[in-house]
């Protein structure tokens, strides 16, 4: 089952930027949970989010992201998203 369009770009603790994602894929590999998958049609490539709720905040796809395409969700910005 496919989540909403903010499931698929977020986590309780790292959102992603699609647009500066450069398709390296080393965030799908860092990710101990599986929670990073890919878009790899033709022209579109980004990494996304598959399984938000599997994700333990570890940062290591934060940490291994050189295109700066993965952030830290603060907690003023869980508690926004908890409100909507």
């Amino acid at each position: 089952m496919r989540g909403t369009f903010n499931d698929r770009m977020a986590t309780p603790y790292i959102a992603l930027k699609v647009r500066h994602c450069t398709a390296c894929w080393k965030c799908v590999e860092a990710c101990p949970q599986k929670v990073i998958g890919k878009v790899s049609f033709f022209f579109h490539k980004h990494a996304i989010v598959q399984n938000s709720d599997e994700c333990i905040g570890c940062m290591k796809c934060f940490k291994v992201c050189e295109s700066q395409a993965i952030l830290k969700v603060n907690k003023a910005q869980q508690k926004q998203k908890a409100v909507f």
